[in-house]
């Protein structure tokens, strides 16, 4: 075979290669910056806003405590992306911030119509029903989110907590040390377990 067909037979398949690796670069990097809430939504919408700058101020002034202007950017954003649940979570947590848990449990609630069986808004739920000493449904949200997710210490001092309100250290404990597995170094399951075990 001619050495020139050889010569550019390669080229082809090098070019190939480098345009599927960059095609593979672009899929990766629209689902990272998606997930950021940036990406394809970096459009201008009315008065030249665009969802990732909005993004970055609502954070910034939840941050700064300024949470009333933190929760009409995230409206808007809510508006724009009505998809994007991260932004239901993180209104919610404004709203913990504010001691207004029926708003925080509603949006927690349409975040998980946007996407189901998430174990961070359970979490979530159940720190909100917990706040109003709401210990059945508190324990019912926390249940969920560990069946969802075993691996959060959170999740198990949540629910270690919860038990132990209603005055089962027994039980309770068997989250606190379940937590501790997983990081033994979580001061606060060592501190609940030691509360606990003094009772």
């Amino acid at each position: 075979m001619p050495l020139l067909v050889i010569m550019r037979r390669r080229k082809r398949v090098i070019r190939s290669v480098i345009i599927i690796m960059f095609l593979a670069l672009g899929v990766w990097a629209y689902q990272y910056t998606s997930q950021l809430g940036y990406g394809p939504l970096e459009i201008p919408r009315g008065n030249g806003r665009t969802v990732a700058l909005v993004v970055r101020s609502a954070r910034y002034k939840a941050v700064r405590g300024e949470y009333a202007e933190a929760i009409t950017d995230y409206q808007w954003l809510i508006q724009q992306v009505p998809a994007t649940e991260l932004y239901y979570l993180e209104i919610g947590d404004i709203y913990m911030k504010l001691d207004d848990y029926n708003s925080a449990m509603q949006f927690y609630q349409l975040g998980l119509q946007r996407k189901l069986d998430v174990d961070s808004f359970y979490f979530r739920i159940g720190r909100a029903y917990q706040a109003q000493n709401d210990y059945e449904h508190a324990i019912m949200a926390y249940s969920r989110a560990i069946e969802l997710n075993h691996n959060n210490v959170d999740y198990y001092i949540g629910m270690g907590s919860m038990i132990a309100a209603q005055g089962d250290c027994i039980s309770a404990n068997m989250f606190f040390t379940k937590a501790l597995a997983l990081n033994p170094e979580n001061s606060l399951a060592q501190r609940e377990l030691t509360r606990c075990n003094t009772k």
